[in-house]
Parts: C-alpha cells; sequence; structure tokens
C-alpha cells in the first residue's frame, strides 16, 4: 500500500487574496468538492451550498451540544455525505 505522502493527487495550493465576494464566487465556479472542516465555518457552509456539484460536499460532524434547538443532520443538505473522523 502507498503512503499518504506517495498518493498526492492535488494539483496546485492557493492562497486567496482577494475580497470575500470574489473567493465565494470563484469557489463556487471551480471547486468541484469541498470538505467543511469546521461545522461552524458559515463562509465553508455557504461555498458547499452554492456549489455546482453537490454530490461532492463532505463534512465533519458538528459535536457541539446544540440543547435540542436543532438537529444536527439540519445543519446540512441530504446530498452532502458526513466525512468519517
Amino acid at each position: 500500500m502507498p503512503r499518504f505522502k506517495e498518493r498526492r493527487t492535488y494539483e496546485a495550493v492557493f492562497i486567496s487574496n482577494f475580497t470575500v465576494p470574489v473567493d465565494m464566487y470563484a469557489s463556487s465556479q471551480l471547486c468541484t468538492s469541498f470538505l467543511i472542516t469546521a461545522p461552524v465555518s458559515t463562509f465553508g457552509w455557504w461555498l458547499a451550498f452554492f456549489s455546482k456539484n453537490q454530490n461532492n460536499v463532505f463534512y465533519l460532524l458538528d459535536k457541539r451540544n446544540l440543547g435540542g434547538r436543532m438537529a444536527k443532520k439540519e445543519l446540512f443538505l441530504d446530498t452532502w455525505m458526513e466525512f468519517a473522523s
């Protein structure tokens, strides 16, 4: 089995210097998948929401105690998939 380091498939890593609206638009048009690693990140949630490919959105389940105010599954769309942590 190849080591993780040897299996990298990304082509580039980009750190943006653009404004939030430009980042939002560009990401929604160019990114083919999303991994929401911070469930409380509204920026990440909206990026995924506006993504053209709703079948390639993954999230880490929000482990906060919401006191029954909201079902945890209601935070994410049905087409999004939980990423096992």
